[in-house]
């Protein structure tokens, strides 16, 4: 069995065969229960509900009630880059982007006077990818970081503060 804990109240829809689901609303959030009462079935890797609300917790139980680990990968839906933390930073900083396909990417960071000094290039699966900047042989100072991949495109501002 997999219990979902979702925020809010929201619809979910059964993606696997030969399970069942029970939904109810816990303390104003969506649990939704897919089990299957077949002594030795086992629910299937992979999709099992698809729903607009975001996953809180996943928990995960055998036949007999033992907990199991819980893999739980949930892509992103949209191109997005996120602002880098720290920020302001000193001497290192992470970089975080979201990928809703498998993609070839290029993250490049740029100093004030747009010069490129620095160039991060990948193939990623979907999902978040982060990439640490260490810029202890960089000067203080405002810093300009790009993300190229597929037709998206965008920059973000980062301090860097010695």
């Amino acid at each position: 069995a997999v219990l979902f804990t979702l925020e809010g109240q929201v619809n979910v829809e059964l993606l696997a065969g030969g399970v069942e689901m029970a939904t109810g609303i816990v303390e104003g959030n969506t649990r939704v229960l897919v089990y299957s009462m077949v002594d030795g079935a086992e629910i299937a890797a992979g999709a099992l509900i698809v729903t607009s609300g975001d996953i809180l917790e996943v928990e995960a139980a055998d036949y007999f009630g033992s907990a199991l680990n819980v893999a739980l990968k949930v892509a992103p839906t949209d191109f997005a880059l996120h602002q880098n933390y720290p920020n302001p930073f000193n001497p290192a900083t992470k970089i975080v982007f979201d990928l809703p396909v498998s993609s070839s990417y290029v993250l490049s960071v740029y100093n004030i006077t747009g010069q490129k000094i620095a160039e991060f290039t990948g193939d990623a699966e979907p999902g978040t990818v982060v990439v640490e900047w260490d810029a202890s042989s960089s000067s203080s100072g405002v810093y300009f970081y790009r993300l190229e991949a597929e037709a998206y495109a965008a920059t973000k501002k980062m301090v860097l503060l010695k």
